[in-house]
């Protein structure tokens, strides 16, 4: 073989080595990456399973308030009645009373 022949053949097998090592740590970055997200993602399921369990919380929270207001409402609503009674038991005597002062009158 020519020396220049051998030159060329070790100049490509740097070049080849050189490529394989860039591959190599192209390779350990790519697996870093994946480590990284792997870990990423757990920390993510760990989030959304709090989200979830907050969101249950959540409901079970505006149900109670919900089913307080249909209680308040139903309360209002007789304290309204009560005071309309006693307001027109008030108001009945002095109706009539002015009725018979004005039918005397």
């Amino acid at each position: 073989m020519s020396e220049d022949r051998l030159a060329r053949i070790e100049e490509k097998l740097d070049g080849l080595v050189t490529g394989q090592q860039s591959l190599w740590a192209g390779q350990e970055s790519l697996r870093t990456g994946q480590e990284t997200l792997r870990a990423d993602v757990a920390n993510l399921d760990r989030r959304l399973s709090k989200v979830e369990v907050n969101q249950e919380t959540m409901r079970d929270e505006i149900k109670q308030i919900a089913e307080g207001h249909g209680a308040t409402q139903a309360a209002v609503a007789r304290a309204a009645h009560a005071i309309i009674e006693h307001i027109d038991r008030r108001i009945d005597p002095l109706e009539r009373a002015l009725k018979e002062h004005l039918a005397a009158g």
